[in-house]
C-alpha cells in the first residue's frame, strides 16, 4: 500500500469539508477551535497533496474549484467510513467481554472443541476451553471458575440461579469387534464376552453401569480406560465388547472400520446433552454458545457417523432454537 502524501489525513480532510460546508476558512476554524492562519496552512497542505487548488481565493467569498467539488464529495465519504468503523470497534469493545471460560466432556471437546471457539471470538478476547470429569466441571461452575459448561448430567437440576439450554440427546449403541458373529443381545454377551468399562470416575461410565444394573447384568471387568478412543481401540482388537455413543464414536472415526455398532434390541437409553450458565452472567452470550454448539454439533460431528451409521439418524434428537 503506497504511504499517502503529507498533509493528506482525517484532520485536513475535515477542516476541507468543514470549510465547504460553511462558506469560509473563517468559519471553518472556529467551529473547529482553530486559528484562521492554522487553517489556511492545513488546506494549503492538502492542495499540496492532491496536487491541485480546491478553493478560488479570487472569489468572495471564497468557494471550492471545479477539483474542489469533486474532491468534496469523497472526503466527505472517507470521513463518513472513517466515523462508521470508529463505531463499530467501540461497539465491539463494549459486546466484547474480556474473557470466557467453557467446559464440557472429552466427547464434546474432542469432536468440536475447537470449532467452537472459533465460533465465540467475536464475543470474548480471550477464550479457554477445559474438558474433563463432570463433577469437577459443575464444582467449577458454581465457584465462577467457568463460565459455561456443556454437560449430560442433572446435578444441576435442582441449583437455583442457573439456566440450562438443551443440545442434543444421543443413544448409547452397542459396540463389538468387527468380526463378532455370535449373539448380540447384551446378556448373552455379559455371560460370554469381557465387558470394556468406561471408567467409573466419569458420568458417562457411570450411566452405562447404572443400566447395566437396572438390567441385573453384571458381566466380567478385564479392563476400563479413562478415553473413548482407547476403550474403543480394546473393542475393535477383540478384546471384548461395549456400550458407547455416536460422539464418542467420532472422537476417532479411523477405529470404526474395527467395529460392529448396532442399536440395542432392547433397554435402550441415553444421554441429554446440555449447555448450563449461571442466570447473572451474560445470558445473551450462552444462548449463542448454545447454537453454536448445535449447529457445529449437527455439522461436525453428528453428521458424519450418521453417513457412517445412517440407522442412527432417527435416534439423535438435535435441539430447535
Amino acid at each position: 500500500m503506497q504511504d499517502l502524501p503529507r498533509g493528506f489525513d482525517l484532520k485536513s480532510l475535515r477542516a476541507f469539508v468543514a470549510a465547504v460546508e460553511l462558506g469560509g476558512m473563517t468559519q471553518a476554524a472556529r467551529q473547529l477551535g482553530m486559528t484562521q492562519s492554522n487553517m489556511s496552512q492545513i488546506i494549503g497542505h492538502l492542495e499540496e497533496a492532491v496536487d491541485a487548488a480546491l478553493f478560488d481565493r479570487s472569489a468572495r467569498p471564497i468557494t471550492p474549484t471545479s477539483a474542489g467539488h469533486s474532491f468534496y464529495h469523497q472526503a466527505r465519504e472517507i470521513l463518513m467510513l472513517a466515523d462508521e468503523s470508529l463505531r463499530n470497534v467501540g461497539q465491539r469493545q463494549r459486546d466484547t467481554i474480556s474473557s470466557l471460560t467453557i467446559a464440557m466432556p472429552d466427547s464434546v471437546a474432542n469432536t468440536i472443541g475447537a470449532q467452537l471457539l472459533q465460533s465465540l471470538r467475536p464475543k470474548a478476547r480471550r477464550l479457554q476451553l477445559w474438558s474433563g470429569i463432570s463433577p469437577h466441571q459443575h464444582d467449577a461452575l458454581l465457584s465462577r471458575s467457568v463460565d459455561m459448561v456443556i454437560t449430560a448430567s442433572d446435578a444441576l437440576a435442582q441449583t437455583d440461579g442457573l439456566i440450562r439450554l438443551p443440545l442434543l440427546r444421543e443413544p448409547y449403541v452397542l459396540v463389538l469387534p468387527h468380526d463378532h458373529s455370535g449373539p448380540t443381545d447384551i446378556k448373552t454377551l455379559a455371560a460370554s464376552l469381557p465387558f470394556i468399562r468406561y471408567t467409573l470416575r466419569s458420568l458417562i461410565g457411570r450411566q452405562i453401569e447404572g443400566q447395566l444394573n437396572r438390567m441385573k447384568v453384571r458381566p466380567p471387568v478385564e479392563m476400563e480406560f479413562d478415553s473413548a478412543p482407547s476403550q474403543l481401540a480394546a473393542v475393535g482388537s477383540g478384546m471384548g465388547w461395549s456400550l458407547t455413543t455416536p460422539l464418542c464414536l467420532r472422537q476417532d472415526m479411523s477405529l470404526l472400520s474395527g467395529l460392529r455398532v448396532l442399536a440395542l434390541d432392547r433397554n435402550r437409553f441415553g444421554r441429554s446433552l446440555s449447555l448450563i450458565a449461571r442466570e447473572d452472567w451474560h445470558p445473551d452470550i450462552a444462548d449463542v454458545t448454545a447454537q453454536s454448539a448445535t449447529a457445529i454439533l449437527q455439522r461436525d460431528a453428528i453428521a458424519p457417523i450418521i453417513k457412517a451409521y445412517p440407522w442412527m439418524e432417527d435416534s439423535i434428537e438435535m435441539a430447535t432454537s
